[in-house]
């Protein structure tokens, strides 16, 4: 999903910069990244958490990779059935039946365990496809436990006994190890219960763990364990109750604390000179009176070319900011609306070297192929000008509205 308005995101380190999903590489030689603006834009330029995918998996095998994944099945109330995984159709599907009550289930665990910490917090992401399974009770079911897998937070929607809920267990005060678990309220009524898709998330930093759907929290809940285990499955409550959950995309990240370095809201009505210049850094050599204007909660960048090609304006951010691999540097900013008239006009968001000769331009091309990429580094693939590269994952839809 993306957002509306559509939220530019640049990130990077010396030797890339991954604007989720294309990338443009800027050499190693390029500690220090400046960041520039240009577009109808509003809120804040600022650094929020970053997460390092450390396992991923997008189900597009047709087994199930016994170095990735273990079958289980958290004991829960001692059901029995045949419940179990199937892989294929770009899913992980898990089927059955219950025959001896209550809540047989089956997992799949990852074979590798993480750290949690506050420093370095573990999110789990996976989405929950279709949940149809019949009978007097079913659940979806995304397990976090500690190492001995004694201990544990299980994320489910129960389906027929209440939705979003969850299970803990860590022999403390607030537990409910098993039944239908604590009701999520944030997740009541609406759509949450249509058994359909939707992005279930654990956050775990060694002290709690946070639910989330589709990016919202709905709970938080004590978990004091660092070492975890991952687990996902299905459960069918009753005799001849059946399992029926798709699985996919599941994504575990690194997720780093972080700080921001800089923001503004636009909020005032004059542009600060201690936060921003104007520039306009070469693209085509155009020449025109385009140039920004603060007012309104936004910053809005309006004139004429009056000598093509590609005549422009920006805001320098005016501090400098040094990106590694250990400190990733993340730009984000609220593209509102791109209105241009004519042949073609682009959103553009900049981040260049120190000498300000090398860059990425990042950009809603209106009228020459929407969302793309200009990079210049002197390297093989370069498109320093132009209408540049297509992000193919950006197209149709509407991310060109």
């Amino acid at each position: 999903m993306h957002h509306k308005p559509s939220e530019f995101e640049l990130m990077g380190h010396p030797s890339s910069l991954p604007y989720k999903p294309a990338s443009a590489r800027l050499p190693d030689l390029v500690p220090r990244l400046l960041a520039l603006l240009l577009a109808i834009f509003s809120w804040p330029l600022a650094r929020a958490d970053i997460g390092t995918v450390i396992f991923q998996d997008d189900f597009a095998a047709t087994t199930i990779d016994p170095a990735k994944y273990a079958p289980d099945a958290p004991f829960f109330e001692g059901g029995v059935g045949d419940i179990h995984a199937e892989a294929g159709n770009g899913v992980m599907h898990f089927v059955g039946t219950t025959t001896q009550q209550w809540w047989a289930g089956a997992t799949l665990r990852v074979v590798p365990t993480f750290t949690a910490t506050e420093d370095n917090k573990l999110q789990v992401s996976i989405d929950r496809v279709a949940e149809v399974g019949v009978g007097s009770a079913s659940r979806s079911a995304l397990w976090i436990l500690d190492e001995t897998r004694t201990k544990y937070v299980l994320f489910a929607d129960v389906r027929a006994e209440g939705g979003w809920r969850y299970n803990r267990k860590i022999g403390e005060d607030g537990d409910a190890p098993t039944g239908s678990g604590t009701d999520i309220v944030a997740f009541n009524g609406g759509s949450y219960d249509d058994g359909g898709l939707r992005r279930m998330s654990i956050l775990a930093d060694g002290k709690t763990v946070k639910l989330l759907l589709d990016g919202v929290v709905g709970a938080e809940v004590k978990f004091p364990f660092s070492k975890v285990v991952v687990q996902f499955g299905s459960y069918a409550r009753a005799n001849n109750d059946t399992a029926d959950t798709t699985w996919d995309n599941l994504t575990i990240e690194r997720v780093r604390k972080t700080k921001t370095l800089f923001e503004d809201d636009f909020a005032a009505t004059t542009i600060d000179p201690a936060k921003y210049a104007p520039d306009a850094p070469f693209f085509e050599g155009g020449v025109g009176d385009i140039h920004a204007e603060a007012g309104n909660g936004v910053m809005h960048f309006v004139g004429t070319t009056t000598q093509q090609w590609w005549a422009g304006a920006t805001l320098r951010v005016v501090p400098t900011f040094s990106a590694s691999e250990q400190t990733v540097v993340k730009a984000s900013i609220d593209r509102v609306a791109e209105v241009g008239v004519g042949s073609a006009s682009r959103s553009a968001l900049w981040i260049l070297d120190e000498t300000r000769t090398k860059y990425v331009l990042f950009a809603d091309v209106r009228a020459e192929g929407g969302w793309r990429y200009n990079r210049k580094i002197g390297e093989d693939g370069d498109a320093p000008t132009g209408s540049g590269t297509d992000i193919v994952a950006f197209n149709g839809a509407s991310y060109d509205d």
